[in-house]
């Protein structure tokens, strides 16, 4: 299992592109390679590393906030102009279909018509578990100010929980089993705000659900280096658990 981080940061961060993963398991058919989230500095991102307009085969969306969809309509306009020929999913919660094509009509009015590729769309419910490429997905909304679900991928090399935005709820501590990594949006150190978490409460998350892995992503733009001062200091704290805070490109294989 192999883990991008295309962007770490919050919407407004000028320092960093939003938050997203390039995520590639191995699914009953084979490898399978995921973009989770799309917000609007992600495109240019995403191709930085993949040069193969076909190579993408499922588009996770978390929630509904542009810092995390509205880099869509310029990912599909590439691949258009790429010459794209293989089908592409996009996997969300209900409403996922609308705000695709929506977001399309607005940035490029006649795009829709021109993609000579298929794509389809799958809609996500909370707490049922679904088999989509050959993976398994099961979701839990977290506490965010839009409804978000955070999601687990399990493939035949591993599971990551993916939080999108918003902090842990009680159902997301009945999927978030046996999981290789947490991804968790930390907004700010150790400080409550309504509809993000912090980073030492994600902390603790990630100890009552025994992974062994936390990265934290999303942390406010004036929070980050307090947050990396913080876990650089106290590193016998949380000796049991490996603590990313990756920038733009840090590149991750689990095995």
């Amino acid at each position: 299992m192999e883990i991008i981080f295309l962007g770490v940061g919050e919407a407004c961060d000028e320092r960093f592109p939003n938050t997203s993963v390039l995520l590639s398991m191995r699914g009953e058919a084979g490898e399978v390679k995921l973009l989770l989230d799309c917000g609007f500095t992600i495109a240019h991102e995403f191709f930085k590393y993949v040069k193969d307009p076909d190579e993408l085969d499922v588009v996770w969306i978390s929630h509904f906030h542009g810092d995390h969809f509205m880099g869509l309509p310029l990912l599909l306009l590439r691949f258009w102009e790429m010459g794209r020929k293989r089908p592409l999913s996009f996997v969300g919660q209900p409403g996922i279909s609308r705000v695709v094509r929506e977001s399309m009509k607005l940035s490029f009015p006649t795009l829709a018509d021109r993609i000579s590729f298929e794509y389809w769309f799958e809609e996500i419910e909370e707490m049922k578990e679904y088999c989509i490429a050959g993976l398994s997905w099961r979701g839990a909304y977290t506490g965010h100010t839009q409804p978000n679900l955070g999601m687990v991928l399990r493939g035949k090399d591993g599971a990551i929980y993916y939080s999108g935005d918003g902090p842990p709820q009680e159902n997301t501590f009945r999927i978030v089993e046996d999981v290789d990594i947490i991804i968790q949006e930390s907004f700010l150190l150790d400080t409550d705000i309504y509809g993000h978490g912090n980073a030492l409460a994600n902390l603790e998350f990630v100890r009552r659900c025994r992974s062994p892995r936390f990265a934290l992503v999303h942390m406010q733009r004036d929070a980050r280096e307090e947050i990396e001062r913080y876990f650089a200091h106290n590193s016998s704290l949380y000796e049991d658990i490996e603590i990313y805070i990756p920038g733009p490109g840090y590149r991750l294989t689990i095995e």
